[in-house]
């Protein structure tokens, strides 16, 4: 679904439950929960991203939809390049950005890098990760800590901040 048809099924969405939802709303409840929501984008015919949540709590004034234990999916050249898994997530409506919450677990497949933290957001439009928060990135070669983060959605390219290294130390002979 190119990312104009992905911003029009969430209008769509938020549409179709907006008159009675508006009260529901202004209660705090959401205008409408959908169950194993699913939502991809494309660029130019080429997958870009998909998002799955098994439960959705849209508030269509806000332009928010909170998710539960969301996943999302990143490509690059047609394949799956890195997962994203997390407790808690927001999609905004408008501009398709994501923040997940609560034990967020980046995995690269390409090269089996792992970056754990605590909240990451996703700009849709500028197709990068980034944080504020400790992170830590795991690879084969060592473990990075840091606090502040932005990477490409691949994770190919990424810069920690306030880094701190641990190498893998050879046993002695």
């Amino acid at each position: 679904m190119r990312a104009a048809a992905a911003s029009a099924l969430l209008a769509a969405l938020g549409l179709l439950c907006a008159c009675s939802g508006q009260k529901k709303e202004a209660a705090g409840e959401p205008v409408q929960t959908m169950h194993d929501l699913s939502l991809s984008r494309s660029d130019q015919g080429r997958p870009d991203w998909d998002l799955f949540s098994t439960t959705a709590h849209l508030f269509e004034t806000q332009q928010k939809a909170f998710l539960d234990l969301p996943k999302m999916s990143f490509y690059q050249e047609g394949k799956v390049a890195t997962n994203v898994t997390a407790e808690n997530g927001l999609v905004h409506t408008d501009t398709q950005d994501v923040t997940f919450s609560t034990n967020v677990v980046v995995h690269s497949l390409d090269d089996g890098s792992t970056l754990y933290t605590s909240v990451l957001n996703y700009s849709s439009s500028r197709k990068k990760f980034f944080t504020d928060a400790p992170v830590v990135v795991v690879r084969r070669d060592g473990t990075v800590h840091g606090v502040g983060m932005e990477a490409n959605g691949d994770m190919s390219e990424i810069r920690i901040f306030h880094q701190r290294a641990e190498t893998e130390r050879a046993a002695p002979l």
